[in-house]
């Protein structure tokens, strides 16, 4: 499995868990987004 790849399916998780749990976010975004760089 690619680092890419895995980072893809732990932020598939990390959401699913978020949801389960009810906590909510204004916007889910992941460092590799062009908006998160500097």
């Amino acid at each position: 499995m690619s680092p890419i790849e895995l980072c893809d399916l732990m932020a598939e998780r990390f959401q699913a868990a978020w949801e389960t749990l009810e906590i909510s976010h204004d916007r889910f975004i992941r460092t590799t987004e062009e908006e998160h760089k500097a």
